[in-house]
């Protein structure tokens, strides 16, 4: 057997252990904390977006839980669900599509007409 093969059976067979053994470990002690000091860092973020003067006002009871980790990251981490639950889902982009591909048509003629008029300095 050569180093490669050795490698790749090593890793193979790793890779099974852990995917056999995973679902009996569960979260471990701390991850409880971290959930709750994410909920509390989305929930000033929401408050932020709405009232901002009330998110500053109680920034000491929503950052106050778990002083561990830099805010910066929970904030980071936090802006990917409020950015997704902001933005249109696929299905309703596909819906808009035929309608502004209509909306958009005229554009390219309109270009055409329009830059050489604007370039000669007449009207179009």
């Amino acid at each position: 057997m050569t180093d490669k093969g050795l490698a790749r059976g090593l890793g193979f067979l790793t890779a099974a252990a852990m995917a056999l053994t995973q679902a009996p470990v569960g979260f471990v002690r701390d991850e409880g904390y971290y959930f709750t000091a994410a909920q509390n860092a989305e929930a000033w973020l929401r408050l932020l977006l709405h009232s901002p003067l009330q998110a500053v006002a109680q920034t000491e009871r929503y950052w106050s839980y778990n002083f561990e980790h830099p805010g910066l990251t929970k904030l980071l981490h936090q802006l990917v669900p409020i950015t997704r639950d902001a933005l249109p889902t696929f299905a309703a982009v596909q819906k808009l599509l035929p309608q502004a591909r209509s909306a958009l048509a005229p554009l390219p003629k309109l270009a055409a007409e329009a830059v050489p008029a604007l370039a000669l300095g007449t009207k179009a």
